[in-house]
């Protein structure tokens, strides 16, 4: 049990380490993504463009990186109608950028989950130690 919680503490560390640091290439690769696998199958897929309209709609924003991701712009896409196309926000960064936005939220949430599991490590090896010195005795 130490083993896996102190593995997943040092994980999570790890992880928050590599978002911190490639943050504009996590942030270009959504966008690559959500053009490539949501937006190029937006036509084909009822659940797709049922979520893109949803989320086009709420964030007031249009494909990946503007309206130019689409051939055929969805009405979803309000902004790009009304006369400045090239001043639309994509969703794919307008997504991170409320997710970076609401970093401090997400990071006392993170720190909170670290506590925990650091307390659970040091409880664990309490245990372990006890358990040893039982042994020892009998």
């Amino acid at each position: 049990y130490f083993t896996l919680v102190g593995i997943l503490f040092v994980l999570e560390i790890a992880g928050g380490v590599y978002l911190v640091i490639n943050k504009d290439n996590i942030r270009n690769n959504l966008a690559n993504v959500w053009r490539t696998e949501l937006v190029a199958n937006y036509q084909s897929n009822s659940v797709i463009r049922d979520t893109l309209d949803n989320i086009q709609r709420q964030m007031s924003c249009c494909g990946a990186t503007g309206c130019s991701d689409y051939q055929s712009i969805p009405q979803s896409c309000t902004t790009c109608f009304s006369g400045n196309n090239y001043a639309v926000r994509g969703c794919a960064y307008a997504l991170f950028d409320t997710f970076t936005s609401n970093m401090v939220i997400v990071l006392v949430i993170a720190i909170a989950i670290l506590v925990v599991e650091f307390i659970a490590l040091v409880f664990a090896c309490c245990t372990c130690c006890a358990v040893k010195s039982k042994r020892n005795t009998i």
